[in-house]
């Protein structure tokens, strides 16, 4: 949740799971749904893979395809050498104005999505995530 209605944030640090994913994609299937536009900003900590059962679920595949009509800007925040060609190629593929913004400037993502964090937790870096993993 952040203090935009059509602006969702997540976290990726580490493998990403059957559960994670479908909670996830649920979640952003239905407010793609309800909203012309949405953005999204992710923070990429830590990639450490998908379970391969992950990738079968075919709600993933569905929210793609909304998701390619329906998102206005991605920001991507992280500092791995990889994410910025990703996003300049994801960009060019899909037609999604995707940004890649390092760590240290992910104020900078936050400000382009025009939106900032509705929960601050103790969790990664105090927003929108607690330890366990859970997502608000």
């Amino acid at each position: 949740a952040t203090t935009r209605p059509d602006t969702y944030a997540f976290t990726w640090n580490g493998k990403i799971s059957r559960s994670d994913l479908d909670r996830v994609v649920s979640v952003l299937e239905v407010e793609m749904q309800s909203h012309t536009s949405v953005r999204l900003l992710g923070r990429i900590e830590h990639v450490g893979g998908i379970e391969l059962s992950a990738l079968k679920n075919p709600a993933l595949l569905r929210a793609k395809l909304l998701g390619a009509r329906k998102v206005e800007r991605y920001a991507l925040v992280g500092d791995a050498r990889w994410l910025a060609a990703y996003a300049r190629t994801v960009s060019w593929l899909s037609g999604i104005p995707m940004r890649h913004f390092p760590m240290n400037r992910e104020h900078e993502a936050w400000a382009w999505v025009e939106a900032q964090p509705a929960v601050r937790s103790h969790g990664a870096r105090g927003w929108g995530v607690t330890r366990d993993n859970t997502i608000h």
